[in-house]
């Protein structure tokens, strides 16, 4: 009876400590606490070979950082390493960041250029202008675009060509006129006109207008056929300015 007693004396010890280490679910763990190590989806710097910096982040469940992403980096763009990295928005051309905005083709248009097509259809970085007296003689013509702006071209580069001007000596012909659209209603643009009497053309030295009124013009220095008006309504998308003197072929107005 005695060694019975002994032994299940110490069996009820070996119970007891299995109960206190067990962990219920047969694996050993550290006790969860119920606080997240970090943020899920939050990064944080950290260090890659060479001393060379990367990022990781949390895992979703808050319970620890991922591996250090150290991903690939391409050297930046420089004459060395034309193909190199770039800002967001720019692109390397010829070993330099240039801006999406200044584009053309392969090429990079310079601050105070613009990329148009050119006489054969190329696209191609020009020197954006107002008269043609800001062109080098190369490319001595402002010639006027669709848009209104104007950009330094070869005389002659495009077929009905326009050189645009500030004052009648920029042009060979002495008359600084207006440019008209398609309904012969002026643009508000000024360019390089005949001296023939034609609407918006020069009316200088004794020239007749066929059309309209002889009009001198101060600031451009010459005379210019402009059309007679009453009101706005009559000259399309210019202005009926009114005359502070005489009239326009009996109208008090001329379209400008």
């Amino acid at each position: 009876m005695r060694i019975m007693k002994r032994w299940g004396a110490i069996a009820a010890t070996v119970v007891t400590m299995a109960a206190g280490c067990s962990s219920g679910s047969g694996t050993t763990s550290v006790p969860d606490t119920g606080t997240p190590v970090c943020t899920p989806g939050a990064t944080q710097a950290c260090v890659c070979a060479g001393s060379k910096s990367g990022a990781q982040q949390c895992a979703s469940d808050g319970s620890a950082f991922l591996a250090c992403d150290c991903g690939t980096t391409t050297p930046p763009c420089s004459a060395s390493n034309p193909s190199g990295s770039c800002p967001t928005g720019q692109t390397c051309v010829a070993g330099s960041c240039c801006a999406s905005a200044q584009m053309c083709g392969a090429n990079c248009c310079a601050a105070g250029s613009t990329c148009i097509k050119d006489g054969t259809g190329t696209l191609t970085c020009m020197q954006v202008c107002t008269a043609s007296s800001q062109c080098p003689n190369a490319k001595g013509c402002c010639t006027l675009l669709d848009d209104g702006t104007g950009v330094c071209a070869p005389v002659g580069a495009y077929t009905g060509q326009l050189c645009m001007c500030a004052q009648a000596t920029d042009c060979t012909s002495g008359v600084c006129g207006e440019a008209v659209d398609g309904a012969g209603n002026p643009r508000g643009r000024w360019v390089c006109q005949a001296n023939d009497g034609l609407p918006y053309h020069g009316c200088n030295s004794g020239v007749s207008c066929s059309q309209g009124c002889c009009v001198t013009l101060t600031d451009k220095g010459g005379a210019i056929c402009e059309a007679p008006c009453q009101n706005n309504s009559q000259c399309g998308a210019a202005t009926c300015s009114m005359l502070t003197n005489g009239t326009c072929n009996g109208s008090p107005g001329r379209c400008q």
